[in-house]
């Protein structure tokens, strides 16, 4: 044994430190928007959000409300949103997406914001008459405002509004 009185020894050994997570995602700009015309085809990109975690964390997107008729879908690692269901700017002309963004610390922490997309129709189809021709016999002497024959159209268009001049 060593008995000079100095005893001393080391050893090596690892310290860990943990992320508490006390840092929200923060998106890149305060609100997000997009145009769109009504028969833009399904699975087309509409538009993107990006955020940010200064923890370090993934963030994962979610459309959080106003996806009436769940018309459009998010890439939950991207950010990417896109059409996947019919729309009618007839029917709806402006959506207010809130899209969440949450990280994947412990206790995970999320942030909102506004994805507006506005819907403009397309106007894409002609009218159709039905039957496509048609003859009408009218008598000489008819005073003018006579009934003489109905003609009827159809519009693909999901807004479709026939004037008939």
């Amino acid at each position: 044994p060593d008995t000079s009185g100095d005893h001393s020894a080391s050893t090596s050994f690892t310290i860990k430190v943990k992320n508490v997570n006390d840092n929200t995602p923060v998106f890149e700009k305060p609100s997000y928007s997009a145009s769109i015309i009504d028969t833009i085809k399904n699975g087309n990109s509409v538009g993107s959000v990006k955020a940010t975690d200064a923890d370090g964390d993934n963030v994962v997107y979610t459309i959080a409300s106003g996806n009436t008729g769940n018309v459009f879908s998010i890439d939950g690692n991207t950010g990417v949103v896109k059409k996947v269901n019919p729309i009618c700017a007839g029917s709806v002309n402006e959506y207010m997406l809130v899209i969440k963004a949450t990280d994947s610390g412990l206790n995970p922490r999320s942030a909102q914001v506004i994805f507006t997309i506005a819907v403009t129709a397309d106007n894409a189809f002609t009218p159709i008459f039905t039957p496509n021709s048609k003859t009408t016999t009218v008598y000489e002497g008819l005073p003018e405002g006579s009934f003489v024959t109905r003609v009827e159209a159809t519009d693909a268009d999901c807004t479709s509004s026939i004037d008939y001049t």
